[in-house]
């Protein structure tokens, strides 16, 4: 079991515990998607295969930062966030460390800036996919342990905290008024180990000041009786493009669905597809096992607890926006193990053909730059690392 992965669905885990349809319209041809309209809603139904499978692409592998031979500046224990600046410097959230380095466009180490502790500044638990460049061209981190967001310059300089009550938004992704995060909360039930979970993705304003909702959902969670398959589908991971619009994946085991909602919350399109689930091997099945009984041990301390986990993986895994006008959506791969295989889709939802990253294996934390892609990979057999690729598509 990859350990980064095992700490993202711990800690996942861990911070949820703390009709009839009317068809009224269709259209679609030999060369695009089937497009229907069901309830008001535009449905993109895309066939078994691509679209446009001739489209040219070229990836190449340029560098990778992240040896255990170069020195312990290029040595990670796990990267909890990446991103890049204008100047096309890297800035690598160290996990663990809570440290932040920077790199040269070529990869050469420049600096180290952040701290772990208490105090102004510093960080605290900060988990994975919490670090992204501002609007403000300020680096924003989500501070777990803090309860808050801290505020960098990029040379390193604290600018401010935005405190919250409870645990910060994750995830978070900056906007033309503030900020957009994921928010999770629980609730008592009355019942011992059993308690209400909300997620919901939230605006906010530059100073945390909530101000709309673009969707939530709630469930119950029993740790004495888990469905690991039926809580997967309700913690959604998201992007958004360049239209403010949000592009949605709920992990699910038995359908292909991509949820798009405008600027305002409202489901605008569901991008579908033609799929076959695909069956975990016994062994990823006895890993995922292990790794489930170990956390309901320590929550449940010494009780029995039933759980099920689902046959099939995870169909659609995380969307990550491309500025030349793309959504990759990342998927498992049939007969292997590792996720480095991507949907490439255009901004209506037609899946026009499929690319892979060789270089990695269970990529993460995309980041685009011109034709420039930065990918955090946590590969089991590896340490963490960040592999730069040149992809130039269509050209």
């Amino acid at each position: 079991m990859n350990p980064l992965r095992r700490f993202q669905w711990i800690g996942t885990i861990t911070i949820l515990a703390t009709g009839i349809v009317l068809l009224a319209g269709c259209s679609g041809s030999d060369d695009g998607a089937m497009m229907q309209e069901i309830d008001g809603v535009l449905h993109v139904m895309n066939p078994a295969e691509p679209l446009r499978p001739d489209l040219p692409i070229t990836i190449t592998e340029e560098f990778t930062i992240g040896s255990d031979e170069m020195g312990e500046e290029y040595l990670f224990a796990g990267i909890a966030g990446m991103d890049v600046d204008p100047a096309g410097n890297i800035y690598i959230l160290v996990l663990q460390d809570d440290i932040i380095r920077v790199y040269n466009p070529d990869g050469t180490y420049q600096r180290t800036f952040a701290r772990q502790g208490q105090g102004p500044g510093e960080l605290y638990f900060v988990p994975p996919g919490s670090m992204v460049f501002g609007g403000d061209g300020n680096l924003w981190v989500t501070n777990l342990g803090r309860q808050r967001l801290t505020i960098f310059t990029t040379t390193g300089d604290h600018v401010r905290d935005i405190v919250f009550g409870r645990s910060p938004p994750m995830m978070v992704q900056t906007t033309a008024d503030g900020f957009m995060g994921l928010l999770m909360s629980q609730r008592g039930t009355g019942e011992p180990a059993v308690v209400e979970i909300t997620v919901s993705l939230r605006r906010f304003n530059a100073d945390g000041d909530s101000i709309g909702t673009l969707f939530d959902d709630s469930f119950i969670l029993d740790y004495r009786n888990m469905a690991i398959e039926g809580m997967e589908s309700k913690v959604p991971v998201y992007t958004q493009d360049d239209q403010g619009r949000i592009w949605q994946c709920r992990p699910r085991t038995d359908a292909y669905e991509v949820n798009v909602f405008n600027s305002t919350g409202s489901l605008e399109r569901v991008v579908e597809k033609d799929f076959t689930p695909i069956a975990k091997t016994e062994q990823e099945l006895a890993d995922e096992k292990e790794m489930v009984r170990e956390f309901l041990e320590s929550r449940m301390q010494g009780q029995q607890a039933d759980f099920e986990l689902s046959p099939y993986k995870m169909t659609t895994v995380v969307p990550y926006f491309d500025p030349r006008g793309y959504i990759w959506v990342q998927v498992e791969r049939k007969d292997a193990i590792w996720r480095n295989e991507f949907d490439l889709l255009d901004l209506e939802g037609q899946w026009l053909t499929t690319l892979i990253l060789e270089a990695t294996t269970d990529p993460s934390n995309l980041v685009f730059d011109g034709d420039r892609v930065h990918v955090v990979d946590t590969s089991p057999e590896d340490i963490p690392k960040v592999v730069i690729y040149k992809v130039i598509i269509g050209k």
